[in-house]
């Protein structure tokens, strides 16, 4: 078996092209990059302008979920001061607005539903003095 393998590498070895790439014979083919096929002119498909190209692929968003953050706080420097504390901690990003309930402020959090338990966990850690509210879902 073994000198069946030495017999065909030799020939294949033996019998491969060493001329300079300007001495090699024209070629019909093109070889892909990476491919083992080769392909043809006549296999090639001109580019169709995206705006002809009809699609029927409609865009789904992802679901949103709305998590409401209730500040307790007697005064209105202290309100802001956990305000301030928000933006500026990682939770920042998910703040969607903000609204005074008579003594209190409340933070609406619009975030993704996987990043729930992350939103939980950031704002226990950063507001343990917050209360946090009610979850629902927003969006279609």
């Amino acid at each position: 078996m073994s000198d069946e393998i030495a017999r065909f590498l030799h020939y294949l070895y033996a019998n491969r092209t060493t001329l300079a790439p300007s001495r090699q014979p024209p070629h019909k083919a093109i070889k892909a990059m990476g491919s083992a096929q080769s392909l043809a002119f006549r296999d090639f498909v001109p580019d169709i302008p995206a705006a002809q190209v009809p699609s029927n692929v409609i865009p789904l968003r992802a679901r949103r979920v709305q998590l409401e953050v209730f500040l307790a706080g007697t005064s209105p420097d202290t309100l802001r001061t956990h305000l301030a504390t928000l933006f500026h901690s990682p939770l920042g990003v998910y703040i969607s607005h903000t609204q005074m309930l008579r003594d209190k402020g409340c933070v609406y959090f619009n975030i993704a539903p996987e990043d729930l338990d992350f939103t939980l966990h950031m704002l226990i850690a950063t507001m343990t003095e917050a209360t946090i509210g009610k979850i629902s879902r927003i969006g279609s």
